[in-house]
């Protein structure tokens, strides 16, 4: 079984730095969706209900910009000659 991490005061902001810093190189991962996911549930259970909706938000920015990505590479892909 993998290690079992025990969050402390030292660790949660930590843990907060290394989900915002992922925001930069959110497109370059096949499926972010999974951070975005383990970010809201991190803020869910250990953030303040403030850091909870800023996660949100940013997280809904990120989705969005994923999604418009999304569509410029499926349009480019539907249209390439074979």
């Amino acid at each position: 079984m993998g290690r079992l991490h025990r969050f402390t005061a030292k660790n949660i902001p930590r843990a907060r730095k290394a989900f915002k810093e992922f925001q930069g190189a959110h497109l370059a991962v096949d499926y972010p969706e999974a951070v975005y996911e383990a970010w809201i549930s991190f803020e869910e259970r250990w953030g303040s209900a403030k850091e909870l909706e800023d996660a949100l938000s940013r997280v809904r920015k990120l989705t969005d910009a994923l999604n418009e990505k999304r569509a410029k590479v499926s349009h480019f892909n539907v249209y390439l000659p074979d």
